[in-house]
């Protein structure tokens, strides 16, 4: 007996039907339910592969992160002292540039030198003729006391002194010439200077100016000891120039005062807080310079121009410098 329950015909009973139809609906559930375990361990197995990856993603997402914010911070920090480190960069520029326009200068300077005397020597030579000195003597003398000199002689002999005049005029015209002459341009090529002036403030009214020139400072301390070269006009100009800017700024009497700078060059400081100066100090004292290329032949002789960079009175005197002094 298997326990089926079967009639005398062999015919199954019920209750065997339905026990049967439990039992394999009991499979059914079985196999449906191994087979869904089957996929929940593969689910599983997939997504515990893939939270393993996004935790390895995230912790380098994390150290990327903590990488932006070390160099944010490294980038903040250098923002923070570039104005600092610019300021000093440019102050190292201009010493270097100052230097570089003193050596083209001093360079020239003995050329220009060199023509001058040349150009002396043919004066002198123009001077020295026979008959030139006395001619010369003449025409200073009458050219100075014109009036006085010709009412001390008779009328009769005034056109006659007067012609001689003019025929010492005509003479002399070569020498006049020479002497007023622009020195021959040197054999150079043309190079650009460059002042450096600042004001304080830089903005409102002006305090203060400095000017400073790519000269000698030995060129004003020792004037009286040294030949006038091309270093001397240089700074018999910017002194000029300086000055008409003053004058147009109705600050004709501030305080002036020349300083050594840094390597030796020639500083020029003005004092305007006790002034009051009406107009725009910069564009006055641009437009000076700008005119020195039509009046100063000593420039076109030695093939110089020169140029202004104006710069805030931190980068002229850094705070470094302040601390050191």
């Amino acid at each position: 007996m298997n326990g089926e329950a079967q009639g005398p015909s062999g015919q199954q009973f019920a209750m065997q039907v339905a026990l049967e139809a439990v039992a394999s609906w009991r499979r059914g559930v079985e196999d449906d339910a191994a087979r869904r375990q089957l996929e929940l361990d593969a689910d599983e197995a997939r997504l515990t592969a893939d939270k393993e990856a996004l935790q390895r993603e995230l912790e380098m997402l994390q150290r990327e992160l903590e990488n932006v914010a070390r160099v944010r911070e490294e980038t903040a920090r250098e923002l923070s002292v570039l104005p600092a480190y610019a300021e000093q960069r440019i102050h190292e520029a201009i010493l270097a540039s100052l230097k570089t326009d003193g050596t083209i200068i001093s360079e020239r300077a003995v050329l220009y030198s060199a023509a001058a005397a040349a150009r002396d020597e043919k004066v002198s030579a123009l001077a020295t003729a026979d008959g030139i000195a006395q001619k010369l003597e003449a025409f200073e003398q009458l050219e100075t006391n014109r009036e006085e000199a010709l009412a001390s002689v008779p009328a009769l002999y005034r056109s006659a002194l007067i012609a001689q005049h003019e025929e010492n005029r005509r003479e002399l015209a070569p020498l006049f010439e020479a002497l007023s002459a622009e020195i021959e341009p040197l054999d150079v090529e043309p190079s650009g200077i460059t002042l450096v002036a600042s004001v304080d403030p830089v903005t409102g009214p002006p305090e203060a100016l400095a000017v400073i020139l790519p000269i000698s400072f030995v060129a004003y301390q020792r004037w009286a000891d040294r030949e006038e070269d091309l270093e001397t006009w240089i700074g018999y100009r910017v002194v000029a120039a300086v000055s008409g800017a003053l004058s147009t700024i109705s600050a004709s009497d501030a305080p002036v005062q020349f300083a050594p700078y840094k390597n030796g060059q020639l500083a020029i400081q003005v004092w305007l807080a006790d002034s009051e100066a009406k107009g725009d100090l910069r564009a006055s004292f641009d437009a000076e310079i700008a005119s020195l290329a039509a009046c100063a032949g000593e420039f076109r002789t030695a093939g110089l121009s020169l140029g202004v960079t104006w710069q805030p009175p931190e980068v002229i005197a850094p705070a470094t410098d302040e601390q050191e002094d």
